[in-house]
């Protein structure tokens, strides 16, 4: 996991040294995340709230390319009946958005996060001995962006994401009156607004 974390990295600073545009941006949202309810009380199959807030950064090559390198430092809490998991997110991804003052947002890109902390009142003994600390996923996402002035814009989004590696491992019992593993991860959906701030790093190259 430390691999992708690094390369997360690398892509940043790549994308950092090769912009000439660079927005910088506040999101903030909520979401419900689906499958890890037992962390939090084995007997309620419900949803979990996923409240999310942070800083947003997308690169553009070239000012007039409808599409832009994107990545995120979010800050998330996944809680139910009290209890919550607190986890640091870094989505790294790439969003095409055409038009000019009402723009569409389609994206696609991975995610990793890093478990921080969690309530200390969480009993759950799979979850507190055999959890990861960090987990990769992927998410889609689509919305809309509407530029208020040259340097300003506001913008809204729906997220799907969706769990790659486990969040935690789960004895389960089976019909032959034994016990299998369980890998418990989740998926979700949720809604960010935010506004972002635009500089310019550099001349644009189709100009002359």
């Amino acid at each position: 996991m430390k691999q992708e974390i690094l390369i997360s990295c690398f892509m940043v600073i790549t994308c950092l040294a090769s912009s000439q545009v660079i927005e910088v941006g506040f999101e903030a949202g909520y979401g419900i995340i689906y499958d890890i309810t037992e962390v939090f009380n084995p007997m309620t199959p419900r949803s979990v709230d996923n409240c999310l807030t942070g800083f947003s950064f997308a690169f553009y090559p070239q000012p007039s390319y409808s599409y832009a390198i994107t990545a995120d430092i979010i800050y998330q809490r996944n809680g139910l009946d009290g209890q919550s998991i607190h986890f640091l997110k870094v989505p790294f991804g790439i969003n095409a958005i055409p038009g000019k003052n009402v723009q569409g947002i389609f994206g696609a890109g991975f995610f990793v996060t890093w478990l921080m902390d969690y309530s200390k009142t969480i009993t759950n003994y799979d979850f507190i001995n055999h959890h990861s600390d960090f987990q990769l996923g992927g998410y889609l996402e689509a919305g809309m962006k509407i530029q208020l002035t040259q340097l300003w814009s506001i913008l809204i989004k729906g997220n799907f994401e969706l769990e790659y590696t486990t969040l935690y491992k789960e004895l389960l019992p089976d019909h032959s009156g034994g016990t299998h593993v369980g890998y418990e991860k989740g998926y979700g959906f949720s809604v960010m607004i935010g506004c972002r701030y635009k500089f310019k790093a550099g001349k644009d190259q189709n100009k002359k």
